[in-house]
């Protein structure tokens, strides 16, 4: 694995990378909300039953037709 020598990194910038993979993003400061369900006025579902459910509607082919044509 290269080192940060090898990219020429400072080390403050590959301190702060660290801190921020380690402390902010690692989903320890993070709270679960239902601001989806207050966005959208009902439960979030499935990002596949979405997908299934409107390619029944064809409107997928539609807009697939309308940019060959």
């Amino acid at each position: 694995m290269p080192s940060q020598r090898q990219y020429d990194l400072a080390p403050e910038f590959v301190s702060l990378v660290m801190y921020l993979l380690t402390n902010t993003l690692d989903g320890r400061n993070s709270s679960i909300a239902n601001g989806v369900d207050q966005a959208l006025v009902r439960p979030p579902r499935q990002f596949t039953t979405h997908a299934r459910e409107t390619a029944t509607t064809g409107v997928w082919d539609e807009v697939a037709h309308a940019r060959t044509h």
